[in-house]
């Protein structure tokens, strides 16, 4: 039985998730205003120079540990042109250089065709 927590399917689910880490997502925007982030539930995508994508992760993994969350490091991805070197929190994440992928219909992200 479930005693904490929304059930799977409860149409409250999302909006509550939303309304649980808005604060952290708008404290992001207020550190880093030249990081461009978009966000579809527990779906996020960040854009931005590595160093600042490192720390913003950071805080992220610390803001949300507050709250019971986590971030499924494996399930992220960074494309950059750029090394990695000396960024703790990117440096367990599989990147793709840009010299890696030369597919002139882009990727996906989100499910949208960037």
């Amino acid at each position: 039985m479930s005693r904490s927590g929304v059930q799977q399917g409860d149409p409250l689910g999302p909006l509550l998730f939303a309304c649980g880490i808005q604060k952290t997502l708008l404290k992001l925007a207020d550190l880093k205003k030249d990081l461009l982030q978009l966000w579809f539930l527990d779906d996020g995508t960040l854009w931005g120079n590595v160093k600042d994508l490192d720390q913003s992760l950071t805080m992220l993994s610390s803001e949300f540990a507050h709250i019971g969350l986590s971030i499924n490091f494996s399930k992220c991805r960074i494309f950059t042109k750029s090394g990695l070197d000396n960024l703790p929190m990117l440096r367990g994440i599989p990147a793709a250089f840009s010299h890696d992928f030369h597919n002139p219909s882009g990727f996906l992200t989100l499910g949208a065709p960037i």
